[in-house]
């Protein structure tokens, strides 16, 4: 066991201050020497008891800093767990929310492009009346502000080009296979054509609209 300099510093002070003591001339070194064998026990048990205390101290201390240690490694390695956790599902709701962003607006221009076709064909609407309403209810629940407003302008060009087209075609003369075309229906569909590169202008720039917000929701992720 090494040495405790603090209770040799106390053993060399009893010590010299029982060595200077003054006994009687009757007694002699008799007493002397059962002094100095009492001095030595006590300074020996407090070195010892100094020693183990110390010991026991530094063992209780390297305990405590250990489980103190094992504690914050704990927290932190569950805090960074639930940190990765979090940003991993955190990325992929957004990037569930991208997909979801982009089908919308696939269906949107596909839905666009299906009304142009049915005007053209003077087909019916009622055929695409409930998924034009789903679609416009859809756009304005998840579409940005952006392309809502601009989605409004193509809207109102489509109803105003698609009412001067059919408006302008010829008109079948009751069951026959013959058509008319009156000064009238002229004038519709000279409007139509006017309306018609304003439209498609619109069209493009939603488009362009569209990959611009879907580019910049990417960066994000």
């Amino acid at each position: 066991m090494n040495s405790d300099p603090f209770a040799e510093r106390d053993y060399d002070c009893v010590r010299e201050n029982a060595t200077s003591m003054k006994f009687y001339p009757n007694f002699g070194n008799f007493f002397e020497k059962i002094w100095m064998i009492f001095v030595n026990l006590v300074i020996y048990n407090f070195h010892m008891e100094t020693s183990e205390n110390i010991l026991n101290l530094s063992k209780l201390i390297t305990v405590l800093i250990s489980g103190i240690f094992g504690l914050v490694v704990a927290v932190i390695t569950w805090v960074l767990a639930n940190f990765r956790e979090n940003k991993k599902f955190k990325r992929e709701f957004e990037i569930s929310k991208l997909n979801e962003i982009k089908e919308l607006y696939v269906y949107t221009l596909t839905s666009i492009d299906k009304i142009i076709r049915v005007t053209k064909k003077l087909k019916d609407y009622d055929k695409i009346d409930d998924e034009l309403s789903f679609l416009t209810s859809k756009l304005n629940i998840l579409a940005s502000n952006e392309v809502n407003q601009k989605m409004q302008e193509v809207s109102n060009l489509i109803f105003k080009w698609s009412t001067e087209y059919r408006k302008g075609m010829p008109k079948r003369l009751g069951d026959s296979n013959f058509v008319t075309i009156s000064n009238q229906d002229n004038l519709h569909l000279e409007k139509s054509q006017e309306y018609y590169p304003i439209m498609m202008e619109k069209i493009n720039e939603l488009v362009e609209l569209i990959k611009y917000e879907i580019k910049q929701i990417e960066k994000k992720l």
